[in-house]
């Protein structure tokens, strides 16, 4: 839900500031307050700045391309598109990892493709078609299921703030290198830094403590699927509060793409014969 709000949010201010900038202050501020709790946390050792590492490279590219992919789309289009990653992941988890693909995910790829074609290329659609910023936040997909499989390999419950801290400091370096060249742009009123430390503090530093830690207790897969939740509250977001209109294409796309995450998480299994019968002879009866 926090995440779907990130879209909306972030549109209005990268009206008034680049998306590197806009990150590198998100994330600095992040930083900031992660690091606050670290000394309860405990240190941070070698492996986790490693692991963490790799974790903030993946999700500051994430950012980076779905951000700049914003600028040409809706929110919805955006969050839609990105949230393609939760069938990425057992995609990626099949390759990498040698884990075994079910029928049931090839049928989630088949329903996310004709949901990018609903609301991309759809005819008289107030999506645009298929331009730079879809590809942009379709690579923005690849990269979160890259960062989900990495969180769940190498995540422990015991240093969930720890990881935290490296990722959100990466995130901030890394956007930070972005912004530079064109100079470091910061918010203009006080309406726009409280909209940007709602981002840093709500959907930065706890948002990523909650997956670092969720992620000890869930598989990846799963968490893919839960976390892509996230396109139905930007849709609920940006319909309520930027008049963003519920045309046929996204109505169907995301009709779709919901129906991909379905057939991914719910076990299809059949039902047992004895089941059955009962059904039928109860309404026979």
């Amino acid at each position: 839900m926090l995440w779907g709000s990130t879209n909306v949010v972030t549109k209005g201010l990268i009206a008034e500031q680049s998306p590197a900038s806009l990150l590198f202050v998100r994330f600095a501020l992040a930083t900031v307050v992660l690091v606050a709790l670290l000394p309860r946390a405990g240190r941070i050792d070698r492996a986790t700045l490693r692991d963490g590492l790799v974790m903030g490279l993946l999700f500051a590219a994430g950012q980076l391309t779905q951000t700049w992919g914003l600028m040409t789309t809706t929110p919805a289009v955006n969050a839609f598109l990105s949230g393609l990653y939760v069938v990425i992941t057992p995609l990626l988890a099949g390759l990498l990892f040698a884990r075994r693909l079910e029928r049931s995910v090839w049928v989630a790829v088949t329903l996310s493709l004709v949901a990018l074609a609903a609301f991309t290329v759809v005819p008289g659609g107030s999506t645009g078609g298929f331009g730079p910023g879809e590809v942009l936040t379709l690579v923005s997909a690849v990269l979160y299921a890259g960062q989900i499989l990495w969180t769940g390999h190498v995540t422990r419950p015991q240093r969930a703030v720890q990881l935290a801290v490296v990722q959100s400091a990466v995130v901030a370096v890394t956007m930070g290198a972005f912004a530079l060249p064109g100079g470091i742009q910061m918010p203009a009123r006080g309406s726009w830094w409280l909209a940007l430390l709602y981002l840093a503090l709500v959907c930065g530093a706890l948002t990523l403590v909650l997956q670092i830690w969720a992620q000890v207790h869930i598989d990846p897969v799963r968490a893919a699927i839960v976390m892509c939740s996230e396109p139905l509250w930007t849709t609920v977001f940006a319909v309520g509060f930027t008049g963003q209109r519920m045309d046929l294409p996204l109505v169907l796309g995301g009709s779709l793409s919901l129906a991909a995450m379905l057939v991914v998480v719910v076990p299809w299994r059949p039902l047992p014969r004895a089941a059955i019968r009962r059904v039928l002879f109860a309404r026979a009866a």
